[in-house]
């Protein structure tokens, strides 16, 4: 999945980014190195949730492409 901001602008990016950066620190402070944490974040994301995602979003394009509306 490419590298694409949300087209939330900064709404949901500063929701999320003090979630993640707590997770991190709850983490660091059990011993876990921010390397290995980083790394499983990363894991779960692509494991889970980005092909789902990506799935998701050539789903609708299909579906509109169907009805001759076309969406970026």
């Amino acid at each position: 999945m490419a590298n694409v901001r949300s087209n939330n602008g900064d709404e949901l990016y500063n929701i999320v980014d003090p979630k993640l950066t707590a997770l991190i620190g709850e983490l660091e402070n059990m011993d876990f190195s921010a390397d290995k944490i980083g790394f499983a974040i990363h894991d779960v994301l692509e494991s889970k949730w980005l092909g789902a995602i990506a799935a998701l979003q050539e789903a609708r394009r299909g579906r509109s492409q169907r009805f001759g509306v076309r969406r970026e």
